[in-house]
């Protein structure tokens, strides 16, 4: 879908709320709004240039993946099962993440 737009209304002003903030950074400008007042307006370059910005801060958080998991190990041994449950963040690159 974003490609449509992208391509339909290139010489168009788009107003877009933006969920997925990775087709957010190729528009010319974004706004961020905070409990309904804006913080911020600036092109996304810059914005992310500046590490405590809130769309930098949102942007690397959404970068980062929650991944559920749970491990059941045979222990022969003691004649029983451990399991084990927890949480990890994992980043685009597939390595852990501190939360």
């Amino acid at each position: 879908m974003q490609s449509i737009v992208d391509a339909e209304f290139q010489n168009h002003t788009i107003v877009s709320i933006g969920h997925k903030l990775d087709n957010v950074i190729n528009y010319d400008k974004v706004a961020v709004l905070e409990a309904g007042h804006l913080v911020e307006f600036e092109s996304p370059e810059v914005l992310l240039s500046n590490s405590k910005s809130h769309f930098s801060r949102l942007y690397q958080k959404s970068r980062r993946v929650k991944v559920r998991y749970e491990a059941v190990e045979d222990i022969t041994v003691g004649g029983g099962v451990a399991i084990a449950e927890g949480e990890v963040e994992i980043d685009q690159k597939g390595e852990k993440s501190s939360i």
